[in-house]
């Protein structure tokens, strides 16, 4: 509980950082890269992927650092691109404002 207060707190003043990403998106590390296993809603991999997206909707500047630090995570592990753009849609998430690609670029935030 603590955790999450310190997050909204560090989203209210415009501080993501990508260890907030990185932290969100920890347990779908296998799916990125792998395509299985297909993480089901509610999973902790899909909490954190619910949770960048309401981050991504906070303001434009928020969604330009997500979409940054999700840039910069990419080029350090291989990626199934298939996999990684399929999982907003497999979590169920309905605003996630990234379309993930091998080209993915941050120039429309």
């Amino acid at each position: 509980m603590l955790m999450a207060l310190t997050m909204m707190t560090m989203v209210t003043e415009g501080q993501v950082s990508c260890v907030i990403v990185y932290s969100n998106i920890s347990n779908c590390m296998s799916y990125i890269r792998k395509g299985s296993p297909t993480p089901s809603p509610g999973s902790s991999c899909c909490s954190g992927v619910h949770y960048l997206g309401f981050l991504g909707s906070v303001s434009s500047d928020t969604r330009h650092r997500i979409c940054s630090c999700l840039v910069s995570g990419a080029k350090t592990i291989k990626v199934n691109w298939t996999a990684a753009d399929s999982l907003a849609g497999v979590c169920g998430v309905r605003y996630f404002p990234y379309e993930i690609s091998s080209d993915f670029k941050c120039s429309s935030f």
